[in-house]
């Protein structure tokens, strides 16, 4: 607001003559209110920054503020259609066993390995041949071999790949263009996990919110009838967890 705006002239009469005039404002952000007070002051214009707003940088969690929006955003959230269109041409390349198509979130790169092997307190070496267990295990309880399987993972040379290999399931992954980053190569892991219609294994605790949040994002992106199947890295001695 220009300096030189009469406050007073914007209500038309004075309400406290003399007195210093306050300008109120209110706003909401993730239902939160805020104020912003300005003085009426002539040496400076009013200026509402909204980089610069008294609310601040706030980092939370998926539950903090309003957790329905926030997973109403997640499920509408779009990207550049060149994603969909590269997702479309993998799958159509596809020989298809069957109609059923499941994918795995296969969280065992090393720096996976790295963080919860020191979560759950073992060598790298012990955590890595359990969670490659773990996973044949949900693979063997929960797919067919009749059925196509889509593998997301940096990690191609695994105990897991052997075992699918070795079986005679029938698995896919797209190689990863390196140069493009791994939040790019995500995106496009996203967009060809959205083919999944039968059980999605990945790795998420839905109870206590925690783990992948890779995961997180295709499961609320999935359809309600698709299975999903989730690990707990930071229990990997658990149970899986089943809902849909």
């Amino acid at each position: 607001m220009d300096k030189k705006t009469s406050l007073n002239g914007l209500l038309e009469y004075d309400p406290f003559p003399g007195k210093k005039k306050v300008l109120t404002l209110y706003y909401t952000l993730n239902e939160e209110l805020f104020k912003e007070e300005y003085f009426e002051n002539e040496r400076e214009d009013i200026f509402f920054d909204l980089k610069n707003a008294s609310y601040g940088y706030q980092f939370d969690w998926i539950n903090s503020i309003n957790p329905g929006l926030f997973e109403d955003i997640i499920r509408h959230l779009s990207f550049h259609r060149v994603f969909q269109e590269m997702a479309n041409e993998f799958l159509g390349k596809i020989n298809k066993k069957s109609n059923r198509r499941n994918v795995v979130h296969l969280r065992i790169e090393n720096d996976s390995i790295q963080h919860y092997s020191k979560m759950c307190k073992m060598t790298e070496a012990e955590f890595l041949k359990i969670a490659e267990e773990k996973y044949i295990s949900l693979i063997q309880k929960h797919l067919s071999r009749e059925e196509e399987i889509i593998l997301l993972s940096y990690s191609t040379q695994n105990g897991v790949i052997d075992f699918l290999k070795k079986n005679n399931y029938s698995y896919h992954f797209i190689e990863k263009d390196r140069s493009k980053g791994r939040e790019w190569n995500a995106i496009l892991d996203l967009h060809i996990a959205l083919a999944c219609n039968n059980t999605f294994i990945g790795v998420w605790n839905p109870q206590k919110l925690s783990g992948s949040t890779f995961s997180y994002i295709i499961s609320q992106k999935l359809s309600k009838e698709v299975k999903k199947a989730m690990l707990d890295l930071d229990f990997i001695q658990n149970d899986e967890i089943i809902y849909h």
